[in-house]
């Protein structure tokens, strides 16, 4: 079986320039059915998460990205929503020291192969060139980016044609 590739990487400088306020609540809530909704400031069903009990609402963006990856490569059917995958953590004590998820944790199927490192978090530090460099070797890459509300993680949906990087996020 040829295993497929998953890296998380961390870019140290600002990528994303939003005028969006951090809690920028849409009124739409999250429908586990379509992933493209899910808007982590509008979702709920939970407060707080991890042993340090960060905002859900403010911080949970690691645990939308993974939630958003197991359903993009087929590991968890649709349906399965960021709400989920906390629950899952929980049982498992998925959570690095900080309190936010560890992505070594996170069960990607075991015909998936997360490219770890020391770090607490699982993230490998990149550079912009990076993410087009992983992409052509076949990767699905998640990314923290830096932003002006502060650290947010992403996931490359898909790099088109013309080399535009469409990205699943939402704050």
């Amino acid at each position: 079986m040829k295993l497929r590739k998953l890296v998380i990487l961390t870019i140290p400088t600002t990528l994303l320039a939003s005028s969006m306020s951090l809690f920028a609540h849409t009124g739409t809530g999250s429908d586990k059915l379509n992933p493209m909704s899910w808007n982590q400031v509008d979702q709920n069903q939970i407060a707080t998460f991890g042993h340090q009990h960060m905002d859900w609402r403010a911080a949970s963006c690691m645990i939308q990205s993974c939630a958003f990856i197991q359903v993009k490569i087929g590991q968890k059917p649709i349906g399965y929503a960021p709400w989920d995958l906390k629950a899952d953590l929980d049982k498992n004590n998925s959570y690095a020291s900080t309190g936010f998820l560890s992505y070594n944790k996170v069960d990607f199927g075991s015909d998936w192969v997360v490219e770890k490192n020391n770090e607490e978090h699982g993230m490998i530090e990149a550079s912009y060139q990076d993410l087009f460099k992983y992409y052509e070797q076949g990767y699905l890459v998640g990314v923290r980016v830096m932003s002006p509300a502060g650290p947010h993680f992403i996931v490359i949906d898909y790099i088109d044609e013309n080399g535009e990087i469409h990205i699943w996020f939402w704050i």
